[in-house]
């Protein structure tokens, strides 16, 4: 049987070890996000695995690193986008997925956008980001008041040694715009880590036999607790809580 567990430090759910510092929206600003129908999109510049292995050493511990491409085998665009569409809707947000509206060539744009937004100077915190006009446009033509773009660096399995559980971790950044005027109204980050039992299983079995069934839950099992924690979900570092 699977065995997860999230990490805990000072009586407190650690699932995230550091979350975003900025300001939650103000009341008026989260009561718009609630309002308005609210575009999410998530697409994944990473596309692989990282494998990250402990070596005991007499003197010291050293890591292997190594990494398996998922892409052409899974639609993780769709998937992540989904289960951070459940998360908004659960704070009572009007969420949909951009893949479920936006034609091929409007989601090219989006795609490029995001990419611009999160390269460079542009994806510094603190700056201050707005959306193209050919996005606007593509998002007002669809009855889109506000969009909520995720970025990663991909999905992380670190396999302790010394008897220790493997971690699975990643870390998201996302950015809220105000779509008719185009603006930026929040930033933020969220990680999240968990241990999972491998039992005798390597790591690259585990996560991907059967076209990556434990991956695929995983990442969802793992951002569904990010909306749900207690302490340091993604509705807390925004400003929105639970609806009833």
């Amino acid at each position: 049987m699977k065995r997860f567990r999230l990490i805990v430090i000072a009586g407190l759910i650690s699932l995230t070890a550091c979350v975003s510092t900025i300001q939650p929206m103000s009341k008026q600003q989260s009561d718009t996000l609630r309002q308005g129908t609210t575009a999410i999109a998530f697409f994944d510049k990473s596309g692989k695995i990282n494998y990250v292995e402990d070596v005991y050493r007499v003197l010291a511990i050293t890591q292997n690193g190594s990494s398996s491409s998922y892409k052409g085998v899974w639609d993780s665009n769709s998937m992540i986008t989904d289960a951070h569409v459940k998360g908004f809707r659960g704070y009572g947000v009007n969420a949909k997925s951009a893949f479920k509206f936006l034609k091929k060539n409007d989601l090219a744009i989006l795609k490029a956008d995001k990419q611009r937004i999160f390269t460079g100077a542009h994806a510094a915190e603190g700056v201050t980001h707005k959306l193209s006009d050919k996005v606007r446009k593509a998002l007002l033509k669809n009855k889109i008041e506000n969009l909520i773009l995720f970025d990663w660096h991909g999905f992380t399995l670190h396999i302790k040694t010394l008897g220790l559980d493997a971690q699975e971790k990643f870390h998201f950044n996302f950015k809220i715009f105000n779509v008719p005027s185009g603006k930026m109204l929040f930033q933020g980050y969220s990680n999240s880590m968990e241990t999972v039992d491998l039992g005798k299983q390597s790591g690259k079995a585990y996560l991907e036999r059967k076209g990556l069934a434990n991956l695929k839950a995983d990442i969802k099992r793992m951002i569904n607790n990010r909306y749900t924690v207690s302490k340091g979900s993604i509705g807390h570092v925004i400003g929105l809580k639970a609806s009833k």
